[in-house]
C-alpha cells in the first residue's frame, strides 16, 4: 500500500514535499494488550522509515524475530567493554591521477564474546536507541587518533559522526577537547555526515559543523539529496566538500 500526501508547497524560498509512513499490529496475533500492539505498530513503522519511506508495513512474524534479535544486541551492547571489543579499520582511498592514498576512512567493527562480529549498521542503530551512541563514538574517535599518530603527516582520515553526534554539544566539546589535548592537527581530520544527519535538528547541526570548522577541521557531506531536504540547505551548510549528489528535491 503506498501513502499520498499532498503536492509540495513553497515556504518564501523553500520547497516543502510531505511524506508519511504507517505501520501497524492486528490483535490478537501481534498482541492481546494495547502496550504489546502499540510497540509492534511502532516497530513495524520503524522498519518502513529505514527501509522504505512513505509505504506502510504490518507487522509479522519476521519483524518478531527481528525484534527479538535486536534486544539480544542491545543487552549485549548495554553489558559491552566498548575500549576493547569496539575497533576500527582504515580503508585507504586512492588518488587515481597518482596512484597515492590519500585519505582513509575509519570503519567501526564490533566483536562481541557472545554474539560474534555484529555489523556496524545494527550496533549503530542500537547504540542510538540505548542513549549509548556518544560512548561508542569516543571510544571510537580515541582509536581513530591513535591510528593517525602512526601515518604519513600528509594523510588524512574520514570520521562518520551520527545524527546524534552532530546535534549533542557533549559530543563535539569532547572531540574538540580530544584533539586539542594530543596535538593533532585539524586538518588532518574530515568529519562525515549524511543528510539524515543533519535534518534530524538542522540549527543544532550547524552550530556542531561550525564548531569543527573554527577548529580546522574538514566537514564533508555524502548522499546528499537521497532524502527529503532541497538544495536550498545546501546553501546554508558551511560544509567543504559534498562526496555524492542523488536525485535532489528542488
Amino acid at each position: 500500500m503506498l501513502f499520498r500526501s499532498s503536492q509540495p508547497y513553497r515556504v518564501d524560498e523553500t520547497r516543502v514535499a510531505i511524506g508519511c509512513s504507517g505501520g501497524f499490529a492486528i490483535f490478537p496475533d501481534a498482541g492481546q494488550s494495547a502496550h504489546a500492539l502499540f510497540d509492534r505498530s511502532d516497530y513495524a513503522l520503524y522498519h518502513v522509515k529505514s527501509e522504505q519511506r512513505g509505504r506502510c508495513a504490518l507487522f509479522s512474524v519476521e519483524h518478531e524475530t527481528r525484534i527479538r534479535s535486536a534486544r539480544a544486541v542491545e543487552a549485549a551492547l548495554q553489558a559491552a567493554d566498548l575500549d576493547v571489543e569496539l575497533t576500527i579499520h582504515l580503508q585507504p582511498i586512492v588518488d587515481l591521477s597518482s596512484m597515492r592514498t590519500r585519505t582513509a576512512e575509519v570503519l567501526a567493527r564490533w566483536h562481541n564474546p557472545a554474539l560474534g562480529n555484529v555489523p556496524p549498521d545494527i550496533f549503530i542503530a542500537a547504540a542510538e536507541r540505548l542513549g549509548l551512541i556518544h560512548k561508542v563514538t569516543l571510544a571510537l574517535f580515541r582509536q581513530a587518533l591513535d591510528a593517525l599518530a602512526d601515518l604519513p603527516e600528509d594523510l588524512r582520515i574520514f570520521f562518520n559522526l551520527s545524527a546524534h553526534d552532530i546535534v549533542s554539544s557533549e559530543t563535539i566539546a569532547f572531540l574538540l577537547c580530544e584533539i586539542r589535548r594530543r596535538g593533532v592537527s585539524p586538518a588532518r581530520l574530515k568529519f562525515e555526515l549524511t543528510e539524515t544527519a543533519l535534518m534530524r535538528d538542522f540549527d543544532l547541526a550547524i552550530v556542531g559543523i561550525r564548531a569543527l570548522r573554527d577548529l580546522g577541521c574538514k566537514i564533508v557531506l555524502d548522499d546528499f539529496g537521497t532524502g527529503y531536504s532541497s538544495l536550498s540547505y545546501l546553501r546554508r551548510l558551511p560544509v567543504d566538500k559534498v562526496k555524492e549528489i542523488g536525485r535532489a528535491h528542488v
